[in-house]
């Protein structure tokens, strides 16, 4: 009997989505990438996560929160 092989899956491409391009100093990206390494995800996914927890704590501060 074969044990089977978990394959870790990307998530489903969303057509609704654009990409954006932010300027980061070199120690920003080698902390980024070391920090989604330690994740296992990808730098993208990474740095998303932490636009949305940033923007949230923004909202919150200012107000804005819904």
């Amino acid at each position: 009997m074969k044990t089977p092989i978990h394959i870790r899956q990307r998530s489903p491409k969303r057509s609704d989505t654009t990409p954006v391009m932010i300027r980061m100093v070199p120690q920003q990206i080698s902390e980024a990438d070391a920090l989604s390494k330690k994740e296992n995800r990808s730098r993208a996914s990474f740095v998303l996560t932490i636009y949305e927890r940033g923007l949230e704590s923004y909202k919150q501060e200012k107000g804005l929160s819904e």
